[in-house]
C-alpha cells in the first residue's frame, strides 16, 4: 500500500513497528485513557513505545498538570461513563485489581502474562495471606472475564464486582492497585495510591514493578515504598507525559510537536 501511494509520512493506529513492520516514514498513534489525548510514536504505543523507558526531562510545573487531572478524577470522570454509586467499604484494607480484556493487544504484545493465570495467582497468594482483593470487570466486554468471576467465588477474601460503582471510589480506598499494564493505572495515580504493574507500560518508572512469581516480595515493595517519592514520581510523570508526550485532539497547536 505504501509503495503504491508513496506517502511522505504515514500514521497507523493501534499497532506498532514490531507487528506492522512499517519503515522510517511510519508513525503509530493510539488513544490514551484520557479520550482526547493521543500518543504518536515511531516505535508504537504503551509498553512498546520509544518513550516507555525514557527519562522524564521536563520543566517543573508546580504540580499544575497533576492537579488539573486530579480535579477530573475527584469528579468521578473516567474513559468509560461511570455510575455515581460510591463503593462502600466493609472489608477493611484491600488490593484493587481493575481487570483488562484477555484478548487486548496490550496484554498480547506488552506482557508475558495471561489475565486468568495472573488473576488466579493473585487470588491464591491473597488467600494464603488473608488479604482482601477486589477484582473489577471490564465494561467493554464483561463476558470475557467470566472465568475470573468463577474463580473468585472459591475464595472468601476475593470479590468480583461489575460496572456498578465508580472506579475512582475504589482507587481512593485501596491499599494498592495491581494491574498488568492497564491505562487505568494513570487514573489511580491521581489518588496517590501505590500501584504495581506486571507488564510493560508507558508509565514503567512511575510505579512498582511486580513479580507474579514472587508476590511476597511484591507486597513488601508496596509496604516499603516511601510515600513522598511515590507522590513526586506521579506528579513528575503527569507533567512529562501530558505536556511532552501526548497530543491534544482539542488543541491543534499541540501537534506542532510532530515537526
Amino acid at each position: 500500500m505504501f509503495d503504491f501511494y508513496a506517502p511522505d509520512l504515514a500514521y497507523v493506529p493501534h499497532t506498532d513497528k514490531k507487528n506492522f513492520l512499517g519503515g522510517k516514514i511510519t508513525k503509530y498513534y493510539m488513544q490514551t485513557v484520557f479520550p482526547w489525548l493521543f500518543t504518536v510514536d515511531s516505535e508504537g504505543w504503551g509498553g512498546n513505545a520509544s518513550h516507555s523507558n525514557a527519562g522524564w526531562e521536563v520543566a517543573p510545573d508546580e504540580d499544575k498538570t497533576f492537579e488539573l487531572f486530579r480535579e477530573r478524577a475527584l469528579r468521578g470522570e473516567s474513559k468509560f461513563d461511570q455510575p455515581k454509586n460510591e463503593f462502600i467499604n466493609n472489608l477493611g484494607d484491600f488490593i484493587f485489581v481493575p481487570l483488562q480484556l484477555p484478548h487486548d493487544e496490550t496484554i498480547r504484545y506488552h506482557s508475558n502474562l495471561k489475565v486468568i493465570t495472573w488473576a488466579v495467582k493473585i487470588m491464591d497468594w491473597s488467600y494464603e495471606n488473608r488479604i482482601n482483593v477486589i477484582f473489577k470487570n471490564h465494561p467493554a466486554n464483561p463476558a470475557s472475564l467470566e472465568d475470573v468471576r468463577q474463580f473468585c467465588k472459591r475464595m472468601d477474601n476475593c470479590h468480583f464486582i461489575d460496572h456498578d460503582v465508580n472506579i475512582h471510589s475504589l482507587f481512593k480506598q485501596a491499599k494498592a492497585v495491581y494491574v498488568i499494564n492497564s491505562g487505568s493505572a494513570k487514573e489511580a495515580m491521581l489518588h496517590d495510591v501505590p500501584i504495581v504493574r506486571f507488564g510493560r507500560a508507558d508509565y514503567n518508572h512511575a510505579v512498582i514493578e511486580g513479580d507474579i512469581n514472587d508476590l511476597d516480595r511484591t507486597w513488601q515493595k508496596v509496604q516499603n515504598q516511601p510515600n513522598g517519592i511515590m507522590k513526586e514520581n506521579y506528579r513528575t510523570f503527569y507533567n512529562w507525559f501530558i505536556n511532552r508526550i501526548c497530543y491534544d485532539s482539542t488543541n491543534i497547536g499541540s501537534f506542532l510537536k510532530l515537526r
